[in-house]
Formats: C-alpha cells, structure tokens, sequence
C-alpha cells in the first residue's frame, strides 16, 4: 500500500462559506505527494458535504465524519488515520500558497525533526515574528525559541511533524482543556526531537474569521488545569538539554506561563458562568503558595491595574481582589 509523504489534516466544523477556499488553496500544492484528510467536526452546515464532493474530484483526499468533539478531538483523529510520513496541519478557514508544502519538504533530512515556518494575517503584508533560515540542534534550539520568542508560534500550522515520532511517543492533542492545547502539543514535539529548521516564508495566510480564542474564558478546572500542564512542558523543554538558564523557572513565567497563570485570575471573573462570591473565594484559596510567591517572583504586568491586582494577590487580599475584579472585565 502506497503510503504518501505528507499528510494534510484539515479539521472542519460549521465552514461552509470558507471551506472551498482553503481545499482549493491545498490542492494547488507543486508538491504533490501528498494525501488530503478533511475531518469533519460534527458540521450542521453545508460543510460535510462539501467534503464529500471534493472527495469526488481527488483521490488524494479521505474524510471522516465524527460527532462534534471540538478542534483537537479533529486533529487527533486525523493523527489515527494519516498514512503520511510527515503530518502537516490547516486551518478550514486559512489559506496556503502554492509552495506551502514545497518549501518546507524541501528541508526534511531527519525523521527526529521538526520543520517550522513562519505565517501572516491575510491583510498584513509582515510574517508574525522574524525569524532566520537556521538549523538548531539540541541546546540551540531552546536558547533561539526563547531569543526570538518562537513560542508565539505556537499554532500547528506552518510545521512539519515526522509521524514517526507522534506515533512513537503517542503525541496527541490534549481535549481536556480549551485553552493552549497547540502550544502543548508543540512543545511535547519539541520535547521529543534534538534538530529543528527554521524556514523564514510565509507561505501561510490566516484569515481570522473565527474570531481569537484567547479571548474566551473556561472554567477556573480547565484554566488551571492548562497552567500546570503548559508549566510542566516548558520547563522540561527549558532543561531537557542540561542547564541552558540559570533560572528556568523565571524563563518559563516569561514565556506563556505568566499569562496562562494570569488566565486562572482572570477567568474567576471573565468566564460565561457567573460565580457567586464564595465560589471565587474557594478557587483563590485552593492556589497553592508555591504558584502565588512565583507569580509575586516573575509576572510583571505593564499596566497599573494589572499591578494592582497583582498586589491583591500576592498579599492575599482576596477579598479586594474579588471585588476589584468586577471592575476588571476587559482587557
């Protein structure tokens, strides 16, 4: 049975107007072996048909309908079922250009890898970040992601993971939580792979029709529970190759742990469910000291009233916290 080289997971959900776009966009690839898996999400739309029409048109694509279980779940599904070597993901409501999977292919040496470009919004003529055409091995790595703040790429796309390695350590998308489960597969990925290259194009366009995520909040469980995952993953990822840092911990609250353990805060006041004075009390007791004297230690927030409630917390002033929170419900 023929296997292909890359296999494009698409998960899709309620994306009917922008669905075709991005098929179309995949299909234009110069690289051409390729296998085309659209995963539908449980759509109530027209999506799922859509899908299946493209299937009528191209033998490299497969679908697979599933109730709706959220993007990971998707994903995850698309990871049991590619045949690829490599596993590349989109966005249904993104675009790629027609050397996407080209110029990243191009610089696949090993299978302990990870190939990583760069992307744009659709209406920005600038990738997100700059980066180098680099290759990084071992403690390299860590000390360019940390330099150049490559964790702010952090989405599955614009990558390349060896499907050697994601089966080998059985790496999936978390589907517990909501919030950071790109940026926890990625750095699981990385915490598995000795050499990564860095290919300075922006071949992938996001067009931002869904809205940003981030500004969604769970509940107090599922933000903390993505704390002290994404925490415990960064610091691995931090020390894995001897001491990089003096301090990794500071390091890690300076890279996405900061804001994630600002997210716990936050949501006790921000998320859809509305809790009741004692239930906000309740979460704030149960933070552990350890995790309130290292946010005291290396968060600091720009804006005074970031400092303020900072202060709050840090003293255990829960009490004020809770209140001046009310006041606190955008950014």
């Amino acid at each position: 049975m023929y296997n292909p080289k890359i296999s494009v997971i698409v998960p899709v959900y309620n994306v009917e107007k922008y669905l075709s776009r991005c098929i179309d966009s995949i299909l234009a690839q110069t690289f051409t072996d390729f296998e085309l898996l659209l995963i539908d999400d449980g759509s109530n739309d027209n999506s799922g048909n859509i899908c299946d029409d493209y299937v009528k048109k191209d033998n490299r694509i497969r679908v697979f309908h599933k109730e709706n279980g959220g993007v990971s779940s998707a994903r995850n599904l698309g990871l049991n079922k590619a045949k690829g070597e490599w596993i590349c993901f989109v966005d249904s409501d993104d675009t790629v250009s027609v050397k996407y999977l080209y110029n990243m292919s191009n610089f696949i040496r090993y299978e302990d890898m990870l190939i990583l470009s760069n992307y744009r919004d659709k209406d920005k003529s600038d990738c997100i970040i700059k980066l180098d055409n680099v290759t990084l091995y071992k403690d390299e790595i860590v000390r360019y992601f940390i330099a150049n703040k490559v964790l702010t790429l952090s989405g599955p796309y614009s990558k390349l993971f060896n499907n050697g390695i994601i089966r080998k350590y059985s790496l999936r998308f978390p589907d517990s939580i909501q919030m950071g489960e790109d940026t926890i597969f990625l750095i699981r990925y990385l915490n598995c792979v000795s050499l990564v290259t860095i290919v300075d194009v922006c071949d992938y366009l996001v067009w931002d029709t869904k809205g940003s995520l981030s500004s969604k909040y769970y509940s107090f469980e599922n933000e903390w529970n993505c704390y002290k995952i994404l925490k415990s993953e960064i610091l691995t990822f931090l020390t894995r190759f001897g001491q990089v840092y003096d301090n990794p911990i500071k390091i890690a609250w300076e890279n996405r742990t900061g804001d994630t353990f600002n997210r716990c805060l936050q949501c006790l006041y921000r998320q859809e469910k509305s809790l009741s004075f004692s239930e906000k009390l309740k979460y704030l007791d149960s933070i552990p000291l350890s995790d309130i004297k290292e946010f005291s230690l290396y968060y600091n927030p720009k804006k005074v009233r970031r400092k303020l409630l900072k202060f709050l917390i840090v003293n255990h002033l829960y009490y004020l916290y809770i209140i001046a929170g009310n006041f606190d419900k955008f950014k």
